[in-house]
This record gives C-alpha cells, structure tokens and sequence, in this order.
C-alpha cells in the first residue's frame, strides 16, 4: 500500500531522529512552522510544492518521493502556498 504524503513525511522525519520543531526550524528558519508540520503529517492538509522543496533535504527526501500523490493534489499544491496560522 502506498503511503500518503504526511506519513512519508512523519517516516522521514523520524528516521533523520528529528522533531517536528527541528524540521520546521532548519526548513523554513522558523519553528512556528511546527504545527503546519504536524497538519500536513496528519494528512490533514497538503504541503504545497515550495514547501516540499525545502523539506525535502532536511529529511533526506527527493522531490521524487513524492509521486505517489495524485495528479489532482499535486495540481492543488502547485497552486497554493500555505504559511503558518
């Protein structure tokens, strides 16, 4: 089974022995990001492409470990970029 983009994201994260505040601190330089974080691996919301670009070297991902998301999603994420609450 494939998994959706939060839990590869949450896998990621903690195979690198990170927190979500670290994450959030080293790929956007603002750890007020931690709780997008927490919303995007609980699939709750997408991330959009910005900023799987810059998580993706903070947890060791290519872009390409991605492509399990539906085209639709991925066209939703391209269009929208989320910033924190």
């Amino acid at each position: 089974m494939t998994q959706t983009t939060g839990q590869t994201l949450k896998a990621a994260r903690a195979s690198c022995g990170l927190t979500q505040k670290e994450v959030a601190e080293q790929a956007f330089g603002d750890a007020s990001y931690q709780s997008l974080l927490s919303r995007w691996e609980a699939d709750v919301v997408e991330p959009s492409l910005a900023n799987l670009r810059k998580l993706a070297p903070v947890i060791r991902l290519s872009l390409g470990d991605f492509t399990h998301v539906s085209s639709e999603k991925l066209a939703d994420a391209l269009t929208q970029e989320v910033t924190p609450a």
